[in-house]
């Protein structure tokens, strides 16, 4: 049988040991990734979902898989390290923080905002505003008096084709401006609706909206809606990353060549026909359990042809199932075999005399080898049930050496 050779004392010490990289680690080369992971054991298995071998401290093989034939790990010399038992699972851990770093730019935000369908407004009696857009109409009433511009530190607009000017919070924000529609000094500034507007030194946008009243000065009085200045910000994010890396453990065992050496035997399979229309597997590849349960298969095994005919006369004339079968050769490992000694062809054991029995030894006949009492040497007082050649050393009386000849004792010294 193999001999279990771990040498383990837990994951950081260890000298003999199988080293599998679960799965269920969380980065395809998890180990090198995870800085978590001592050194000397990333070095060993860093390779996901695959074994490495140590032996007496000595890295064997890494990036072993049983499809590649490398688990169990088979020697220049025909002897194979195989698994044992499972011994411990170790999980390491490693966070890391990464940080990203964007410019974000929200919108201003609109005064007033929209309500019934009403955008802008004006503040203020006729002649009094003190928020609104204010256009020179060139259309003045005789005799009429301008409250928007008395040459004074608020005036808004001058009584001059083109002028306008716009006041917010009883602030002149916008001052005695000028618009010359399509001239030779450019077009009226409109945003994307075909609106009018100004900004302000501090970014701040203010769009002429409906008119609303109209001052006998020559001034149209017209709603102002104002949108703050757009503000940009630097937002940093800040991102946690985790890895897993799952590691386990178990024993290794040294089989050698005389023990892998395998026996062939034949056989015949008896299968009955319902059993080869049976489907075990769903078409995902996920087994079914029913198609798995062989408990009334009806399967049989027997030695030769002819015992195999026995078995389909009785399954068809017992069970009424249809059976047909086929020899098969089986390869079977000696560690895998149990044998008595009683069944090696030239041995017969109780065939002389009876019974095994404590100290009895093998002796050839001439045909076969039997059991059969030895001859062992005795000192002391006389051997009560002698048999023939026995010695006998008689300490106590004469001194002398004995050989018992069938019915007495001969002296020989």
């Amino acid at each position: 049988m193999p001999t279990t050779i771990t040498s383990f004392g837990s994951a950081e010490n260890f000298q003999t040991a199988w080293i599998y990289h679960s799965l269920e680690s969380t980065n395809p080369d998890a180990a090198s990734a995870n800085s978590g992971v001592p050194a000397s054991l990333s070095s060993i298995a860093n390779n996901r979902d695959t074994w490495s071998l140590v032996v007496n401290g000595q890295l064997i093989g890494q990036g072993l898989t049983p499809s590649a034939g490398t688990v169990p790990y088979p020697t220049s010399q025909g002897d194979e390290y195989r698994l044992d038992n499972f011994l411990q699972e170790k999980i390491y851990y490693r966070e890391e923080a990464s940080s990203t770093t964007n410019i974000v730019t929200t919108p201003g935000a609109i005064e007033p905002s929209a309500s019934n369908g009403t955008l802008g407004h004006v503040i203020g009696q006729l002649g009094q505003e003190t928020t609104a857009w204010i256009t020179y109409n060139n259309t003045p009433t005789a005799g009429s008096v301008s409250p928007y511009w008395i040459n004074g530190a608020n005036d808004i607009a001058s009584p001059s084709a083109g002028k306008y000017g716009v006041i917010w919070d009883d602030i002149v924000v916008g001052q005695d401006l000028t618009v010359f529609p399509n001239d030779a000094y450019g077009p009226i500034s409109l945003d994307s609706l075909g609106r009018q507007f100004y900004v302000d030194a501090g970014g701040n946008t203010y769009t002429r909206m409906q008119k609303i009243r109209t001052h006998p000065s020559g001034y149209d009085i017209h709603n102002v809606q104002r949108q703050l200045a757009d503000v940009t910000e630097t937002i940093t994010d800040t991102t946690i990353t985790r890895t897993t890396t799952i590691y386990k453990f178990y024993g290794a065992a040294l089989a050698l060549a005389s023990e892998i050496n395998t026996f062939s035997v034949s056989a015949f399979i008896i299968l009955p026909s319902h059993i080869l229309q049976r489907s075990m597997s769903k078409s995902d590849g996920e087994f079914l359990l029913s198609g798995l349960d062989m408990s009334n298969s009806n399967i049989r095994i027997a030695s030769n042809r002819a015992l195999a005919d026995v078995e389909i006369a009785d399954l068809k004339i017992n069970f009424g199932i249809e059976a047909m079968t086929m020899p098969v050769i089986l390869e079977i490992g000696t560690d895998n075999v149990v044998i008595a000694l009683n069944q090696v062809t030239d041995v017969s054991l109780g065939a002389s005399s009876g019974d095994l029995a404590a100290g009895q030894v093998l002796q050839y006949d001439g045909d076969k080898w039997i059991n059969a009492q030895t001859a062992v040497p005795s000192m002391g007082p006389e051997p009560s049930s002698p048999i023939n050649g026995q010695l006998w050393f008689d300490d106590t009386v004469s001194g002398k050496l004995y050989m018992w000849n069938i019915n007495t004792w001969v002296q020989i010294s």
